[in-house]
């Protein structure tokens, strides 16, 4: 008897494990969705430092999450830090070109600016294709 209870004990622990499991990742999922939604409103509201610093705490947990590293290069690109702008954007289409669309507007504005004017076209035109035809470059 004693040993059924063992047995059933050990495998109602091994069923449950998965459900604690998904409710952790529930529950960063949702920290980094509150995180991310700081960092937009410290952005739109001009603080970029402060945006800089929510992505870079997001980055810690997600090193290759493309997204968030173009969100770092807009937060550079929106303080004139263009190198360090340039070197995230580049980093962030590399590992996926099409998770954060401005990244594509922000590597085109920079290759504008340096002269890169064939770069800048590609860019621009790749980001023209992302957002579609309805979006003008005034709503950017």
């Amino acid at each position: 008897m004693t040993k059924k209870i063992t047995y059933l004990s050990m495998l109602l622990l091994l069923s449950l494990s998965p459900v604690f499991a998904q409710k952790q990742n529930v529950i960063e999922k949702t920290g980094d969705i509150a995180k991310m939604t700081l960092a937009q409103q410290s952005f739109y509201g001009g603080d970029y430092q402060k945006a800089l610093g929510i992505y870079k705490d997001i980055l810690v947990d997600k090193p290759n999450d493309a997204a968030v590293i173009g969100h770092i290069a807009e937060c550079y690109y929106a303080m004139n830090m263009i190198q360090d702008a340039t070197a995230n954007a580049e980093k962030a289409k590399s590992i996926d070109e099409k998770a954060f669309e401005e990244t594509s507007l922000i590597l085109g504005k920079i290759y504008f600016a340096d002269g890169k004017l064939d770069e800048a076209l590609t860019e621009f035109n790749f980001y023209k294709a992302l957002v579609g035809s309805g979006k003008t470059a005034e709503e950017s």
